[in-house]
């Protein structure tokens, strides 16, 4: 029925009274305040009213014109070294700064200005990218002029009627009045606001669905709904329709306005407010797309910033890197470090000078600033320790973050999304960062958590068996069965035959072949009737949306499930082959075997969700009866069936197990008969909770939960949904790096239990504890309140608990553990979370099965609260959570769509590029970055101590052995390269080593070896005072107190300025050579260009005019390179720097060699791999005592990767054990085999 026209619309003041006559109130009908709701009027020209929404104006850049430089600056101020630094340069202007003030100012200035550009740049192209979306064009109904005209979508406003065609973009969030069609459907695509590809079915509300273009414009009607906000899939709301009133009966509802909008009492009203409940499917998001549909309209509810696109496009969880929060620490020693040696210079100065000051005359003390008082030590401490703050300022090292982040671009852009390797070709998916911050956090990974379904699986579902009336159909044996033989022994030959007789012509979806049912055989059958009812629930009980002929029908389904059930009915008779608002068409085959179509009218629809666990749909059939059919999980459907047939159910829960045991998806399919009366009732109470604007989901599942009960169990459905490939090798190598594997999953214990067997998470050599809750327990009552069952129910678990942590303790055999859903929701209680983390802490594995997507989430905070690093990968919106809450998350972009993927911090397209992204690409990333930052502290803490320790010869009164130039190019001329290279292409051991050889990953991710704070940060500051004291030491002792032997003059102070300087740029470039582990082209550029660039730079800057070289002009050619002396000590001093550092780690390589080192003595030297004294070390957990025949010249004892076990992959066939004299090793020195670094760390 139309809404009723009227020649001109009413107000909003108008129809607001109207309504809320006709409802008694704003909150009587609704149960909500109006303070709780939106109410948005159609057709309204009252421009006051529609300011109170925001308009459709959106804006995603972060600055304007007025605010990019100071919120900008703030930005890049929350780092504590750039106000440092900012500090520092402002302090520099003063008289009491030792520097220059350019000195100071030119880097801060290069750091920001890199920053603020970059920060420019993106946002230009995001303002550039709000114009474009904003000037995007729509058409709106316009009541003034009675036509549609084109307006921009930032001149849309909520109550607007808008007309959008086919490949358009909706503006705004509408409700769906009109498809144009006579089913009322249409299709839209959301890749942009969910990365799903398929299409999605909208449908219009019934009542307007038969509108045209002129009805628009008498069209009277208010939407109400909840308030703005950001869920994509809820939306609560009525739609308000003025229509012709009833004249029987006076009521609240006979209420009428006038023109002036005066309410009065009529005998006959003319108007009547007419409710229907708006759901998600009438719906259309703005960022969605019309498709494969000519023409919608709709009313706008939620503009601009309000729409639920706009409102989600917030930043996702911040997360900073355990190596970031490392270098906060760091920061803080250096900053410590500079604050103590500010502190003991100014105290020594301030009594330097009171007692000793007037005693070098020199000093001309008595000419001194009148605001310098010797005799004064508080002053001259505080003047000291402004000068010290500036002059030690290099130790902060200002250009880490930069370097950093650099690096890590490099690493996440380059690395990673060039990875050829990680490139799936079937999709056409690269690998992606989707942000640089945390690569290197993929080296130390503790605990992997991963989804099942789409994640480990496909997600392409193949119907597989079923069960009807107690007896199962289907013959084969799928993967997971084959697997589970072949651990059990038997011979796959034997359990091959019963796969014979697979149907000639194979399907996509249904790999179901039953000579009792397969190509209509079942109509014959005895159990014709039944299995009639069966296939009909199946083509019937889904929301599918066939698309195209009959005999070239495609589906368009919400899930792989509905998909795959739905295939099964067509190719059993059963074609499902339109669908329209309320109906549904089949064609399907009679008792004689034709084919004749039926129309099934839906009714309802009670959606499937994951605490529902079932879906059902009521529908009418040809013959008038109406039927409920519900399909879902076994557990949820047993306990709502009619307690009778308990023989079927019995037989049918056995064929359950059965297909659980071989890793299928079940579920339960089943029926209730619904007469006129209990449908009618059901009818009402559903329409009113539909209609509530207050807790609308919690009072329509009441309803449901009412009329889904005395079900009739017809039989069940397996599902087989395939591992994806070389999961089990995958997870395999993981498992043997050390990382600690969870599977969380919504499947049932059985079907859970096997596929981790079937993919290596459980091996037989596992023992694997359950924890389950028993429902039979004694001390349970039916009269108990849910608190005192919970009570009993926790007990049980501490108590399962209890009886295992023992056991597993022990670490006799690796232990593994399976916990259900229920059971899991009393596990991560207070009482019994810390006993869960224990034992799970001594599992090589965990398996939760039957959780929500709550349950993952709270299980991964629960793993992270333990001090574990944890990793989630995932493919669907049921994942979101989890990843989010992880340390790394990861998203698979399968297909469930791409929110996981955008929830994410990398992508990957397969499960088995996993390993690689950890094991490569983490574990490199961590090591590079690791010893990048070590070795910045180190460098700069040399440079710093230096100058300390020269104004400790010149009781610290602040002057500098360097030219102030020497000190601002230090870290960007002459030591940032190195660091880069390192940082970028340095590699110990190629990453064919590391996949045979897994265990070594565990250096870094538990035993942090590459950036642990001792001996890793300690032996680096330990190293640069060292170097710090040699380099000083040493220089000051051949310069500073002897003339000149061929002149006869002093050395000057920049002469030995300069060379001390030059001692300081060649010892940090020759240590950073000492740890490299590979080297290449770029590190000898790095390292050696470094130094000759120092040397180029004394040439280039000593010519300049002495205004701006001043007290180096010509200094390095004409004074350091004629003596003999300065050459020496460039030579000399460096390397005794250096010496102790080179002979500690070779002792190490030697006596205590790193894992990494081991496998490049196996790489460099070419150990054969397959030696009987290599493979049974392999097996033995051992990679040790090998014995390589020829002459050698170094001898070294080779360690264990690893107590615990450390295996090849593939596993190596059986040799003998090797005999226990093979104690040692001699590594042959071959000279055609390339060389080792001298170092690592």
């Amino acid at each position: 029925m139309k809404p009723e026209k009227r020649k001109s619309g009413m107000n909003p003041n108008q129809l607001n009274q109207l309504l809320t006559q006709a409802s008694g109130g704003a909150s009587s009908s609704t149960g909500t305040s109006s303070e709780e709701v939106r109410t948005v009027f159609t057709n309204s020209s009252d421009h006051q009213w529609r300011k109170t929404f925001r308009n459709n104006r959106t804006r995603t850049a972060k600055y304007t014109v007025f605010t990019f430089f100071p919120r900008s600056l703030y930005e890049q101020f929350r780092r504590v070294a750039n106000v440092y630094f900012t500090l520092v340069a402002g302090l520099s202007l003063t008289d009491v700064s030792p520097v220059r003030p350019w000195t100071t100012f030119t880097p801060l200035a290069i750091v920001l200005g890199v920053s603020l550009v970059k920060e420019a740049i993106e946002d230009y192209k995001r303002h550039q990218a709000d114009k474009k979306e904003n000037g995007r064009e729509v058409e709106v109904w316009s009541r003034s002029r009675r036509e549609w005209k084109t307006v921009r979508w930032d001149q849309v406003h909520a109550g607007d009627i808008l007309r959008v065609t086919r490949d358009q973009a909706f503006p705004a969030d509408l409700v769906l009045l009109s498809s144009g069609t006579s089913d009322g459907v249409c299709y839209v695509e959301t890749m942009n606001l969910d990365g799903e590809t398929n299409l999605k079915l909208k449908k219009a509300i019934g009542a307007t669905n038969d509108m045209d273009v002129t009805d628009f414009q008498g069209f009277n009607t208010a939407v109400q709904c909840d308030l703005p906000n950001p869920s994509l899939y809820t939306f609560t709301g009525n739609i308000h329709l003025l229509g012709a009133a009833s004249t029987r009966g006076r009521s609240a509802s006979d209420a009428s306005v006038d023109e002036d909008g005066n309410s009065r009492r009529r005998s006959k009203p003319q108007y009547e407010i007419k409710t229907h409940p708006v759901s998600p499917e009438s719906i259309l998001l703005r960022g969605s797309s019309l498709k494969n549909t000519k023409v919608v309209y709709g009313v706008a509810v939620y503009t601009g910033h309000e729409s639920k696109v706009m409102m989600n496009a917030t930043e996702p969880p911040s997360k900073r890197s355990t190596l970031e929060k490392s270098i906060d620490s760091v920061i803080m020693f250096q900053f410590t470090l500079l604050f103590f040696m500010c502190v003991s210079g100014s105290v020594l100065s301030g009594f330097w000078h009171e007692y000793y000051g007037y005693q070098h005359w020199y000093l001309s003390l008595d000419d001194k600033p009148k605001e310098f008082t010797p005799e004064d030590k508080i002053k001259v401490m505080g003047l000291s320790f402004i000068t010290s703050f500036i002059l030690y300022g290099y130790l902060i090292p200002i250009s880490l973050y930069v370097c950093v982040e650099m690096v890590k671009i490099v690493q996440a852009m380059v690395y990673i999304r060039q990875d050829r390797e990680m490139y799936h070709e079937e999709t056409d998916t690269a690998a992606l960062a989707r942000t640089s911050n945390l690569n290197e956090e993929l080296g130390i990974i503790d605990t992997v958590l991963t989804d099942k379904t789409g994640t480990l699986t496909c997600n392409v579902m193949e119907f597989f068996k079923c069960s009807i009336k107690g007896k199962t159909y289907g013959t084969g044996v799928n993967e997971i069965e084959k697997a589970n033989s072949l651990r059990k022994g038997i011979v796959i030959e034997e359990i091959m035959q019963d796969s014979q007789g697979r149907a000639s012509k194979p399907v996509k979806g249904f790999s179901f072949h039953d000579d009792e049912i397969s190509d209509l055989a079942w109509l014959k059958h005895k159990d014709a009737a039944e299995i009639r009812r069966f296939l009909q629930l199946l083509a019937v009980c889904h929301t599918v949306v066939p698309e195209g002929e009959p005999d070239e029908i495609n589906y368009q389904a919400e899930s792989p499930d509905e998909e795959a059930l739905v295939l099964a009915a067509k190719e059993l008779g059963f074609k499902c082959v339109k669908r329209n608002l309320n109906s549904l068409f089949v064609r399907e085959v009679n008792a004689e075997g034709l084919e004749e179509e039926r129309e099934y009218q839906i009714l309802h629809v009670l959606e499937f969700t994951s605490a529902r666990k079932r879906q059902s749909v009521i529908f009418r059939t040809p013959e008038g009866e109406i039927i409920l059919g519900c399909k879902g999980a076994d557990n949820v459907i047993y306990e709502r069936l009619a307690q009778r047939e308990g023989e079927i159910q019995e037989s049918t829960q056995g064929h359950l197990d059965t297909y659980a045991q071989a890793g299928l998806r079940t579920l339960c399919i089943s029926y209730r008969k619904l007469s006129d009366e209990v449908y009618a009732e059901f009818h009402k109470e559903w329409t009113e909770a539909k209609t509530a604007l207050s807790d609308r989901d919690a009072k329509v599942e009441v309803v449901n939960d009412k009329i889904e009960r005395e079900l009739i169990l017809v039989g069940a459905t397996a599902i087989e949904d395939r591992l994806q490939d070389k999961v089990p090798a995958c997870l395999e190598i993981l498992a043997n790096a050390g990382l600690r594997i969870w599977m969380l999953t919504g499947d049932k214990l059985e079907t859970a239990v096997n596929i981790g067997y079937a993919c290596s998470l459980l091996t037989d050599a596992m023992d694997v504890n359950t924890v389950q809750l028993n429902v039979g327990d004694k001390r349970l009552s039916a009269r108990q309140t849910h608190e005192e069952r919970s009570k009993i129910f926790t007990t049980q678990v501490t108590e399962q608990f209890a009886a295992m942590k023992e056991r597993v303790m022990k670490r006799e055999n690796l232990s593994a553990l399976v916990i259900e859903g229920n059971a899991l929701a009393y596990a991560i209680t207070p009482e019994n979370a810390d006993s869960l983390i224990d034992i799970c802490g001594s599992c090589a594995s965990v398996i939760c099965c039957r959780v929500s997507p709550r349950q993952k989430a709270q299980v991964t905070e629960l793993v992270k609260l333990s001090g574990a690093t944890t990793l989630a990968i995932g493919d669907g919106a049921n994942d979101v959570g989890m990843i989010q809450a992880a340390h790394i998350g990861v998203g698979i972009s399968g297909k469930e769509g791409m929110q996981a993927v955008m929830s994410s911090d990398f992508a990957i397209a397969q499960f088995k590029f996993l390993e690689r992204l950890i094991l490569l690409h983490g574990r490199i990333s961590y090591k590079r970055l690791g010893r990048m930052v070590g070795y910045f502290f180190y460098k700069n803490i040399v440079l710093g101590l230096c100058l300390y320790f020269y104004n400790s010869q010149a009781f610290f009164s602040g002057q500098t052995l360097f030219d102030d130039f020497y000190l601002s190019c230090y870290n960007i001329l002459f030591t940032s390269l190195p660091v880069l290279a390192v940082g970028i292409f340095d590699e110990d051991v190629k990453y064919k080593m590391v996949r045979k050889y897994p265990r070594v990953y565990e250096q870094g991710a538990l035993r942090n070896e590459y950036f642990s704070f001792f001996p890793v940060r300690t032996m680096w500051v330990l190293n640069a005072f060292y170097a710090a004291i040699v380099n000083f030491l040493l220089v000051m002792m051949a310069y500073g107190y002897d003339a000149d032997k061929e002149n006869g003059k002093v050395t000057g102070l920049f002469s030995m300025g300069t060379c001390l300087y030059t001692t300081i740029v060649i010892t940090v470039n020759i240590q950073i050579a000492l740890i490299l582990d590979h080297w290449t082209i770029f590190h000898h550029f790095a390292i050696w260009g470094s130094i000759l660039v120092w040397f180029l730079f004394l040439i280039v800057y000593g010519s300049f005019d002495p205004a701006i070289s001043q007290n180096v002009y010509q200094l390095f050619l004409t004074i350091v390179v004629p003596t003999t002396r300065y050459w020496l000590i460039i030579i000399l001093v460096p390397l005794v720097a250096v010496l102790p550092d080179f002979l500690v780690r070779q002792l190490k390589h030697m006596m205590f060699p790193a894992d990494h080192r081991i496998l490049q003595e196996l790489q460099v030297y070419h150990v054969p791999d397959d030696g009987a004294q290599v493979q049974s070390d392999l097996r033995n957990s051992r990679l040790s005592s090998l014995t390589l025949p020829s002459k050698g010249i170094s001898k070294i004892r080779v360690k264990s990767l690893m107590s615990r076990r450390i295996s090849e992959v593939p596993s190596p066939p059986a040799t003998p054990p090797m005999s226990p004299q093979a104690e040692e090793f001699v590594v042959v020195q071959n000279p055609a085999a390339p060389s080792t670094s001298s170092g690592s760390n």
